[in-house]
């Protein structure tokens, strides 16, 4: 497997701010298309040598997370039916001076990509549509056969939510058969999103030269990591809360499967404003207490540097400890998440609801777990809040975490805080077409996919059994082909021993006993042949014709003098042989019917006598038309036919 290793000259946006925070000035752009072209062809030398000794058939993904100001990449290559094999991960920040709808953001996220492809283009790209539109809710469906499950789906979100088909695109994910007050149904977990933000995401892509195997949302890339077994499997229900900036999102798992999914308007802007509510409340305690408490409060509350996102997101990055005053505020960690509780509180709050709906409403079932997730990095404090006012174990999503996957001595981000913004990434990178929801592969595409497969498994099965009788035909054949060898060897064996004794004197015997077998079989010809002649006329002789006379000449009694001496017929002359030996009939009659068709009846008649194998040549000698006083006009005729 190739090893990649991200650039050490890449940083964050987060810490970008940190130095901000702590210096007053921006630091030095040290990213960009320079970077990604030097990765890209550091990646390309190093991967041909090793590609050209051990050629990779691994399928590889990469899952493309596009932040507010940076791009998060993680690379996988599948290594069983169940494991992947993380390859590379990477944060990179815009370029200065554009955002993900300037068009030279296209450049910027086809250099990218490359540069942690590599030059193997046999990958996948997963990435993530925006959930702002989502919506997502659990039904259940009277269990039904499979053929009508999707119709049964539809039908059911139909009459929910009145959704409109040209400007949303549904899709759901069937979660297996569950009990509702005694009864069997299905449950199935619906999602509705808009067609314009596919199209957007899928036109993003395709601009920038690269194709999208998948689109997803969030909570199904988060579901990703907990069906691969990375994270420990948990029998009862988890929750996940994941803070972004300007809100955050709730999602419930249950035996990896996602249930519900909730998002709230609170996240990083809203503690920042908590945190500048709470400054400026101080500000005012302070002014009216005098000029002189004014000051003093302002050494304790700290004068903001004017970023005050800035500094809540150096925070969550871990760029201060403990005991270290947070920038020129002056404040420890404590006094700033005092600040910040109000706002905590309201969160917590907010999840508890989601918790406890989801437990009386949906399953009975009661969240055990937590698991917390940041766009801004992690910071302890806030999370333990939240998870005490919950009462319930406290987890953090860190999938990238030494010893959970499987890495290939990859180099990793070191602090956990930069390490859980990387969750979605992950889990886009865990993709797979059989256990992820794809937007651009509905249960329509499924569907007609499923018609294809089961046409080709049909050919298949075709094609295996001609096979086999085919098989079948080849072996009994050369079974019997063995067999007359066998039977052949065998005779040719007694021909090879047989030496029959013949001489002239055995010679001539066998003649004289065939030539006289074949005198008694020409007498008993003669014999019958009167009769039979007789018989094949009457059955050839049709109703309108009738004979008057038969002339027959049979020939004669064969010669006393060839019954003694056989060989006398050698010296006779074969002219006066054939005279003697010509033999026939002459038949005369009359044909019945009308005019037109005694004519046509006399041709078949003709014609059947043609087809006898015991009349040779039949001609018609004469026909003349004639008055009978019963039949009146006839055609009478007169037929003369050999005789074999």
């Amino acid at each position: 497997m190739m090893k990649i290793m991200a650039p050490h000259d890449q940083i964050s946006s987060t810490k970008k701010r940190q130095e901000t925070v702590r210096t007053g000035s921006a630091p030095p752009d040290r990213t960009g298309v320079k970077s990604a072209a030097f990765a890209y062809n550091y990646y390309r030398r190093r991967a041909r040598l090793r590609w050209s000794i051990i050629p990779s058939s691994k399928k590889v993904t990469l899952g493309v997370d596009i932040g507010e100001d940076e791009l998060k990449i993680v690379k996988t290559a599948r290594i069983s039916n169940d494991r992947s094999k993380l390859i590379d991960c990477r944060s990179i920040p815009f370029e200065p001076g554009i955002s993900r709808g300037d068009p030279g953001f296209h450049q910027f996220l086809r250099s990218s990509v490359f540069a942690i492809a590599g030059p193997d283009r046999q990958y996948d790209v997963w990435t993530l549509i925006s959930p702002a539109n989502l919506d997502v809710r659990t039904i259940k469906i009277p269990k039904v056969p499979k053929a009508q499950i999707p119709n049964a789906i539809y039908w059911t979100v139909k009459r929910e939510t009145n959704f409109n088909e040209k400007e949303s695109l549904i899709d759901f994910e069937v979660q297996g058969e569950e009990l509702d007050n005694g009864i069997v149904k299905i449950g199935v977990l619906a999602y509705i999103v808009p067609r314009k933000d596919l199209d957007e995401i899928r036109d993003l892509f395709s601009r920038s030269g690269l194709t999208v195997r998948g689109v997803t949302l969030a909570p199904f890339a988060i579901q990703n990591i907990f069906r691969s077994g990375w994270p420990p499997s948990h029998d009862k229900p988890v929750g996940v809360l994941h803070i972004g900036n300007e809100q955050s999102r709730i999602d419930v798992f249950s035996r990896g499967n996602l249930v519900l999914t909730r998002t709230m308007r609170a996240g990083i802007a809203s503690l920042v404003e908590a945190f500048d509510e709470a400054n400026e409340a101080k500000r005012k305690v302070a002014r009216a207490a005098g000029e002189e408490l004014l000051r003093a409060s302002e050494n304790e509350a700290g004068k903001m540097p004017g970023d005050t996102e800035a500094l809540i997101l150096g925070i969550f990055s871990g760029s201060f400890g403990p005991d270290e005053s947070i920038g020129s505020t002056g404040l420890g960690e404590e006094a700033v998440f005092e600040m910040l509780k109000p706002a905590l509180d309201r969160i917590a709050k907010q999840v508890e609801r989601t918790f406890e709906h989801y437990s009386l409403t949906l399953r009975n079932e009661k969240v055990e777990t937590i698991y917390f997730s940041c766009e801004a990095g992690y910071w302890e404090r806030p999370f333990d809040f939240i998870a005490d006012q919950l009462g319930i174990e406290r987890n953090v999503l860190d999938p990238l975490h030494q010893g959970t996957v499987l890495t290939d001595e990859v180099l990793m981000p070191a602090t956990i805080a930069e390490r859980v913004p990387f969750a979605a990434a992950v889990g886009l990178a865990l993709s797979d077409k059989l256990r992820t929801p794809n937007l651009i592969f509905t249960y329509r595409d499924k569907e007609e996919l499923g018609k294809i497969a089961r046409i080709n498994l049909g050919i298949f099965c075709v094609f295996i059994a001609v096979i086999l009788a085919l098989t079948g035909v080849f072996f009994w054949q050369s079974r019997i082909a063995g067999q007359k060898e066998a039977e052949i060897a065998r005779l040719q064996g007694e021909l090879d021993r047989y030496t029959p004794q013949s001489n002239q004197t055995t010679i001539a015997a066998l003649a004289a006993k065939a030539i006289a077998q074949r005198r008694v079989l020409a007498e008993q010809s003669n014999r019958l042949l009167g009769a039979a002649v007789i018989g094949e006329l009457a059955s050839l002789t049709p109703p309108n014709i009738r004979l008057l006379s038969v002339r027959a000449d049979l020939g004669g009694k064969p010669d006393e003098r060839d019954n003694k001496n056989p060989s006398a017929t050698e010296t006779k002359n074969p002219a006066e042989m054939k005279n003697k030996a010509k033999r026939g009939l002459v038949l005369e009659g009359i044909v019945t019917g009308s005019r037109d068709a005694q004519v046509a009846s006399l041709a078949g008649y003709l014609m059947k006598l043609s087809a006898s194998r015991l009349f040779v040549h039949p001609v018609v000698s004469s026909n003349t038309t004639e008055s009978y006083p019963d039949e009146g006009e006839v055609l009478r005729f007169s037929l003369e036919i050999g005789l074999p």
